[in-house]
């Protein structure tokens, strides 16, 4: 009796899991449907999910950063600049956040890294702005 308990404990943890998990994809899809920038990497989109459960100032992450995403599309906009590069840098400004318990560094330092593993490229305005 004891193992079955043990067994559906298991299995009923490893569902939750999985969906928490696809929660964190669509919550990151969403948010770049919001800010409405091309697809990043789909690891980008799971790290961006993921700042849904990190909060600062009672705010979470994920919102924060969908919104600066906004303000920095609205100004590159108005200024004549490039607003897809604006939105692309602001809403992965915060992407180390969704990692800084795990590895060393700051969180910008670290989201830069993590944009560049993923296809963002080395180098440009964006990875810049994200590591600074």
């Amino acid at each position: 009796m004891v193992e079955f308990i043990q067994q559906e404990l298991k299995n009923c943890t490893r569902n939750q899991k999985k969906e928490v998990e696809e929660y964190i994809k669509e919550v990151g899809k969403e948010a770049v449907l919001r800010v409405g920038i091309k697809q990043p990497h789909n690891e980008i989109i799971k790290l961006l999910g993921r700042l849904k459960f990190r909060t600062s100032y009672g705010q979470d992450v994920l919102e924060h950063s969908i919104e600066v995403a906004q303000f920095a599309g609205l100004m590159a906009s108005e200024l004549g600049l490039n607003v897809e590069l604006a939105k692309r840098a602001a809403l992965f400004h915060d992407l180390g956040k969704a990692v800084d318990h795990e590895v060393e560094g700051s969180h910008a330092l670290v989201g830069g890294q993590i944009a560049r593993r993923y296809g963002e490229k080395n180098g440009s305005s964006e990875c810049n702005s994200i590591s600074s």
